[in-house]
């Protein structure tokens, strides 16, 4: 009888042992399987982020071309083209944006920048800065040849 008991124990002893150490590597397991898990999702969530972006951006050079050929270079030709016809330039690109952005592109855009009229107005004054840059260069290609 004795002996019947300490075999139970020591079986018990034994079960609890590795069921502690099974656990312990199933949690470890799993905690790796929730970390990839979650790694992937944030990837996903940076690549439709990105690919916003780059949407928006396409929107940005298509508004700031028009605002150009439409105001911005008429007022410049007439020397008329002061800070505030500047900031009314960009209020027009933002106005020209905003319908091209869909729903869902909005909500991403607006979680990740939280002000989406600051957001665009960067865009717009680094597209801006981009072709002035690109023209002062095809300028200069130009007057070399």
């Amino acid at each position: 009888m004795m002996k019947e008991i300490l075999t139970n124990k020591a079986l018990v002893a034994f079960l609890v042992v590795i069921g502690y150490d099974l656990a312990k590597k199933l949690l470890v397991y799993g905690s790796k399987k929730v970390d990839k898990f979650q790694q992937s999702k944030k990837m996903q969530k940076k690549e439709k982020l990105n690919k916003v972006i780059d949407q928006v951006q396409t929107f940005v050079t298509y508004a700031v071309t028009t605002v150009g050929d439409t105001y911005v270079n008429a007022l410049k030709t007439n020397g008329l083209f002061t800070d505030e016809a500047k900031k009314e330039a960009e209020k027009q690109a933002i106005e020209i944006i905003k319908p091209f952005i869909g729903k869902q592109e909005m909500a991403i855009l607006v979680t990740a920048c939280k002000d989406l009229d600051e957001f665009l107005s960067k865009k717009i004054m680094e597209t801006v800065d981009n072709k002035k840059v690109s023209t002062t260069v095809q300028t200069e290609t130009q007057q070399s040849a």
